[in-house]
């Protein structure tokens, strides 16, 4: 019975480590995409400098890399997608 505890808590610590590697694929794509959300804004003459930074601000773009990740971390654990950028409503109600 010890062998079959080991057994299923090396999977749990496989499985662990696998989503540990997928999630941070995933993050890594997306930040190397390129452009960001708010790039609709800069091209549009009118907004301001200003307007720019509250933006980037709003959607987390100024914070660095590792709270950007383990935030994504939380809320996909949590089921926080937040908003759609183009239909304005929660993505979990338009999955």
């Amino acid at each position: 019975m010890a062998k079959m505890g080991r057994y299923i808590a090396g999977r749990l610590v496989q499985g662990l480590v696998t989503l540990l590697i997928v999630t941070s694929i995933i993050f890594i794509l997306f930040e190397a995409m390129p452009g960001d959300p708010i790039d609709k804004f800069r091209a549009n003459p009118t907004t301001t400098a200003a307007d720019i930074a509250r933006l980037e601000h709003l959607y987390g773009l100024d914070d660095p890399v590792y709270v950007r990740y383990f935030r994504f971390l939380g809320n996909m654990f949590t089921l926080q997608f937040g908003d759609s950028y183009s239909k304005g409503a929660p993505v979990l109600d338009l999955i």
